[in-house]
């Protein structure tokens, strides 16, 4: 693959993964003090410190931290640039998707790409996984519910959906959370965005998920789903996945306020990508009357 960025740059990023000046020599097949004075070169350079010793131990700084983060993102996305530049066509998308967006969401965003004649494919992971796999560069776009950090990705905000209690019809209005402890809560696995939601949720109000007494965990919304319609349990996941059996009878929803919230759905993609005008144009896709319709999303670099 051809790299874009600065050979000395590259070999810090070497470093750091590696951990050693000899690690990294090894794996570069070069000389360890070759790697010693690249990043020399690289420092002086820049007017940055970017190692520090104790003792025998040596330690990159925050700022060579920082390039490094810059270099893993700047890779990235060069190697995506060179792949489309050569191939003279911009490459399909590859977008993914949690398993409660991948059933409310994603099917009417595909179904007008398509009609658009757009390229793409999908993978469904966990929120977790679906920011691994932007950092390692195997997804592009990630429409994702759970909390991420804001000042690490580039994203698009895809507004608002309620986050409600569900239970089974016909099950007593609980007041508050603590008249659900006694019943089974039906939960996603760990990594999952609704589970991230729903914990921080408990931990504002100084309760946890030690404080009911049966916690089954279920790694997917539609079984969750199916369990309360067969009578078992409450679960907390977005209005959307149950819109249609809640108006229809088939299940209930929480009407207190502390039962309820609402969440950000959002678009995350590798911060400073070359490509964010190309996710925001899929994106529009989804909107009434395109972009117009989805002024108010927010967007981070």
């Amino acid at each position: 693959m051809f790299d874009l960025l600065d050979h000395r740059l590259a070999t810090l990023a070497v470093v750091a993964r590696t951990g050693s000046y000899t690690a990294a020599a090894e794996e570069l097949f070069i000389s360890q003090p070759a790697v010693s004075q690249q990043i020399a070169s690289l420092a002086s350079e820049l007017g940055l410190r970017l190692v520090e010793r104790h003792g025998r131990r040596m330690e990159l700084t925050a700022a060579a931290l920082e390039l490094v983060d810059y270099a893993n993102r700047a890779g990235i996305d060069g190697a995506r640039l060179v792949e489309r530049l050569q191939q003279g066509a911009q490459q399909p998308i590859a977008l993914g998707a949690t398993l409660s967006i991948s059933q409310f969401l994603l099917p009417r965003l595909l179904t007008r790409a398509i009609a658009a004649d757009r390229s793409f494919s999908v993978r469904i992971l966990n929120t977790a996984g679906l920011l691994a796999s932007i950092d390692e560069g195997t997804i592009d776009l990630a429409l994702i519910e759970g909390n991420f950090d804001r000042t690490a990705y580039g994203f698009i905000d895809l507004g608002a959906e309620p986050f409600v209690a569900v239970m089974p019809a016909g099950t007593p209005q609980p007041a508050g959370l603590e008249d659900l402890f006694d019943t089974p809560l039906l939960l996603r696995e760990r990594g999952s965005g609704t589970r991230a939601i729903f914990e921080d949720m408990l931990s504002a109000r100084g309760l946890a998920l030690a404080d009911f007494r049966c916690v089954v965990e279920v790694g997917n919304p539609a079984t969750i789903i199916e369990m309360l319609k067969q009578g078992c349990g409450a679960s907390f996941m977005y209005r959307a996945l149950v819109a249609d059996q809640l108006s229809s009878g088939a299940l209930s929803e929480g009407r207190a306020a502390c039962l309820r919230s609402e969440h950000l759905l959002s678009a995350v993609y590798l911060k400073g990508s070359s490509d964010a005008g190309r996710y925001r144009a899929l994106l529009d896709l989804r909107c009434d009357g395109g972009g117009d319709a989805c002024s108010a999303s927010g967007t981070g670099a």
